[in-house]
């Protein structure tokens, strides 16, 4: 149970990751164009039911964010809902300090987190022996993480997932 629930959430980061980020480049050539639609429709693609499509905001940093609602179908075993939220960042430097401010949020709310570097990292609060509301928090970093359709692209991404079956 817990490694389909591992699996669940590392397709829903892949996911994630595929369409999000911030390139960073020294030859001037133009980063593929994200957009709340393109997340989207990756969701959608995957298999994923859409609550709320993705939209696209600016954060307090600056930094463009993507945050939408989708839905594991019914054929997974267990069905989570996903609340996403993927942060655009220029460079290893600004991935590592967001996501150490990320971590530092959530164990306050009593996550056990380690110290984040980049990958992925699937996390409860120690009471929630269910797993009703997991966490995933990937930070990434192109250059050690090489999942495909990444787009060399820096991000944070979190997903905030609620048991609903």
């Amino acid at each position: 149970m817990e490694k389909k629930l591992l699996v669940i959430s590392m397709l829903v980061i892949v996911a994630s990751l595929c369409v999000a980020g911030c390139t960073v480049t020294n030859t001037g050539n133009p980063s593929p164009t994200v957009t709340s639609k393109a997340i989207t429709d990756s969701y959608t693609n995957a298999g994923y039911d859409i609550v709320k499509p993705f939209t696209k905001g600016t954060n307090q940093y600056g930094n463009d964010i993507y945050a939408g609602v989708v839905k594991d179908n019914s054929s997974h075993l267990s069905v989570y809902e996903h609340n996403i939220t993927i942060e655009i960042l220029n460079n290893k430097s600004e991935t590592l300090e967001r996501g150490a401010q990320i971590r530092d949020i959530y164990v306050k709310q009593g996550y056990s987190i380690p110290n984040l570097t980049s990958g992925v990292y699937f996390v409860s609060k120690s009471s929630d022996t269910t797993a009703t509301h997991p966490l995933v928090i990937t930070l990434d970093d192109p250059s050690q993480i090489n999942l495909p359709y990444m787009f060399n692209r820096y991000t944070v991404a979190v997903d905030m997932e609620t048991r609903i079956e």
